[in-house]
């Protein structure tokens, strides 16, 4: 009796697309250098919510993207305020899902969530983002895929393939070393306690922000609004409390006015999901030197203003 079998071009393709994609694996689990900063990164940061937790018997997380990784000076706020802040921002090219995830993981019933995702995040049609699986699946964490509902919701087809780096990461790694250049722009060696991340580099970004499109953000859009319900809801079932506040950006003096007009009805329609701490500057900031590499990234001078006005804001929430 003889079976039928596979032919040998089938099966050569198979072989290769199975040997591609455990070195694909292999690669972006072991060695690459964006991962292995974010997987250091995200280790410190849960660390020193621990230790929040046992000094002061609660943590209140912010949560974003890199504008809060490199807006919050949560040491600063702790030594001057005794504020038991914790950074947990990550990256926006994560998703917000493994954003906010990854403050569930570190938060526990008693806490405090400051969530403080761009508003593009949440005006934009949310999209599935592999770089936020990938952090997943270096952590062991695939919860914050699937921080509401079961993980075992999650395929491992739909896993895997988040573990695959891309032609144009490949293409972009193999150029740098050809060039010589740093494999990942941001290193640990910058880190400060608590979450902060600061960077030497200056960029000239400003020169290249479109200002014609005017204000912009707009409205929640609709899964942005589904995404804050999500929180919402979330966040009571663990019994922690939630709240909003805007990240700081750069805008020139000149478009200020109409940015802050445009925060103030983005914060009025989260008003409507969730509760919002308001600061003066409705997280406008016009003074270009307090930015490094992007009108996103303050310097840490200007993250320690910033977590001074945050201080503040946080004072009465945390009593």
């Amino acid at each position: 009796m003889s079976f039928p079998t596979l032919p040998r071009l089938s099966l050569m393709l198979l072989t290769v697309a199975l040997l591609a994609g455990i070195c694909g694996a292999t690669y972006v689990l072991r060695f690459n250098p964006e991962m292995d900063f974010w997987r250091q990164a995200a280790d410190r940061k849960l660390a020193w919510a621990d230790q929040m937790r046992r000094t002061h018997g609660r943590v209140i997380g912010v949560v974003g993207g890199s504008t809060t990784t490199f807006g919050v000076d949560a040491g600063l706020l702790e030594r001057e305020a005794g504020l038991p802040v914790a950074n947990l921002g990550l990256h926006a090219g994560m998703g917000p899902d493994v954003c906010v995830g990854f403050g569930f993981a570190a938060l526990q019933r008693g806490d405090i969530l400051i969530l403080s995702l761009e508003p593009s995040m949440l005006t934009e049609e949310l999209q599935a983002m592999p770089l936020g699986g990938r952090l997943a699946w270096v952590l062991g964490k695939p919860e914050l895929l699937a921080w509401d509902h079961p993980p075992s919701c999650l395929t491992w087809p739909s896993l895997l393939t988040q573990l695959q780096p891309g032609g144009y990461h490949v293409v972009t790694m193999l150029g740098k070393l050809a060039l010589q250049k740093e494999l990942y722009r941001y290193n640990m060696e910058e880190a400060r306690l608590g979450g902060l991340q600061v960077t030497k580099e200056r960029r000239p970004f400003a020169e290249s922000m479109n200002l014609s499109a005017g204000p912009g953000h707009g409205r929640l859009s609709e899964s942005g609004s589904a995404l804050l319900k999500r929180i919402r809801d979330e966040a009571a079932r663990r019994g922690i409390r939630v709240a909003y506040v805007i990240p700081w950006a750069y805008w020139p003096e000149e478009s200020a006015a109409a940015r802050r007009t445009a925060n103030q009805d983005f914060l009025r329609q989260v008003q409507e999901i969730l509760p919002v701490l308001r600061e003066p500057n409705l997280g406008v900031h016009s003074v270009l030197a307090d930015f490094a590499d992007s009108g996103q990234h303050l310097t840490a001078e200007a993250a320690a203003a910033r977590s001074r006005v945050l201080a503040e804001t946080l004072w009465e929430l945390n009593h």
